[in-house]
């Protein structure tokens, strides 16, 4: 992992050197989502050109 970047409060995206991601993380994710919705969690939707320079960790 190169770097972390938050996507929106509780949400982040873990990526590797070449930007490919490589990990996700949802806080809270039992309170924020139903159990259907945690199960079709897509990255096909999760707008990453605006974050991809602010670094988390």
């Amino acid at each position: 992992m190169d770097r972390t970047v938050e996507i929106e409060e509780g949400l982040n995206i873990d990526l590797d050197k070449s930007g490919k991601m490589i990990g996700l993380e949802v806080l809270d994710a039992a309170d924020r989502y139903s159990l259907a919705d945690i199960f079709n969690i897509s990255t096909e939707n999760l707008i990453l050109e605006k974050v991809l320079t602010k670094k988390v960790a």
